[in-house]
């Protein structure tokens, strides 16, 4: 993975890795959780982000072992659908659709 200097990465925190494998280690290799694990425990709907802190944590990544402090997990809302329902009772009389031209003309009270 490249990171360019102008990038939204330049600034960042926390930065993604190539994980050989999703298990988090100690410094001996010994496996303290993996994030599949981790995924498991979080709530379904959230939105603040979550941080899992280690003190002698490590991934496997394709550059070798890298020593980690925190997990973060940030939400998005991405897609947020609203539905406005409104009574138009009285503000229309009928709407008539041409069965030949398709146009569609509407009688206002």
């Amino acid at each position: 993975m490249r990171l360019e200097m102008d990038s939204k990465w330049s600034d960042a925190t926390h930065i993604p890795l190539e994980l050989i494998n999703r298990d988090i280690i100690d410094a001996s290799g010994k496996r303290i959780a993996s994030l599949d694990e981790i995924e498991a425990t979080l709530p379904k709907n959230s939105d603040t982000d979550i941080i899992f802190n280690y003190e002698d944590a490590y991934v496997n990544t394709r550059r070798g072992r890298i020593k980690i402090n925190e997990v973060k997990y940030e939400f998005e809302k991405k897609n947020h659908k609203r539905i406005i329902s409104i009574d138009a009772k009285g503000f229309v009389k009928a709407i008539l659709k041409d069965a030949i031209n398709g146009d569609i003309k509407m009688i206002s009270r």
